[in-house]
């Protein structure tokens, strides 16, 4: 074995050496970048989950409210015809 072979064989080490850092750097990287993508899309949903509730907390007032106008103006009808029926038979 000559000195040509030998800086061949450590050459040969070394590249190999530096992509199995290389590959272990960039499955570090793809590992870190999903998890952090994992984390946002999660974050989105939470925000996403308290707009429904906040959508479906306001629909429901909006309908209590619209139930105790209808009833409001069932209720003054009532009153107005009475008074009419009132008046008619005075």
């Amino acid at each position: 074995m000559d000195i040509f072979d030998i800086l061949r064989m450590q050459t040969k080490h070394a590249h190999r050496s530096w992509m199995n850092e290389h590959h272990e750097t960039v499955r570090r990287i793809k590992d870190e970048e999903e998890q952090a993508a994992q984390r946002r899309m999660d974050e989105l949903m939470a925000l996403e989950a308290k707009r429904q509730n906040k959508i479906r907390r306001e629909s429901a007032r909006r309908r209590q409210q619209d139930a105790l106008l209808i009833t409001a103006v069932v209720i003054g009808l009532v009153i107005f015809v009475a008074v009419l029926l009132v008046l008619e038979l005075s």
